[in-house]
């Protein structure tokens, strides 16, 4: 329920979740809509929404991920591009679901080596236009 979304993931804003923005099945958060919205970080709680397939957090203001994202077991598709990462979490290779990945337009330098973990991955967009620092 948006509901309980929105005490799951407070630091993300008080419009993140709406209606339109937050797909269920079965009870469980399955997709999550939350791009141009400002958001500058995900709380450590943000790896609590294991049921999620598909995320959109492009066009945010980003710069890493909780470890707990590595939670996402279930994560099949991930939207992070146009941020401001510049480094992932050791743990994003637990992501063992995951094919469809769009990091384009951050400043990472390098992936985490748990990165070749990432078995399932058929789709990866990853090119810089920003500097990395």
């Amino acid at each position: 329920e948006v509901k309980a979304l929105r005490d799951l993931v407070p630091d993300m804003g008080q419009h993140v979740c709406t209606a339109d923005s937050v797909i269920c099945m079965g009870g469980h958060v399955e997709e999550l809509k939350c791009a141009s919205r400002n958001i500058s970080r995900l709380p450590e709680s943000f790896g609590d929404l294991q049921w999620l397939k598909k995320l959109h957090l492009q066009r945010n203001k980003l710069r890493s991920l909780p470890e707990s994202f590595g939670k996402l077991w279930s994560l099949e598709t991930l939207y992070l591009y146009d941020n401001n990462l510049s480094s992932l979490p050791e743990s994003f290779g637990s992501l063992s679901q995951l094919k469809r990945l769009y990091l384009q337009n951050n400043h990472l330098a390098s992936l985490p080596e748990s990165f070749g973990s990432l078995s399932r991955l058929e789709h990866l967009a990853f090119f810089q236009t920003k500097r990395a620092h």
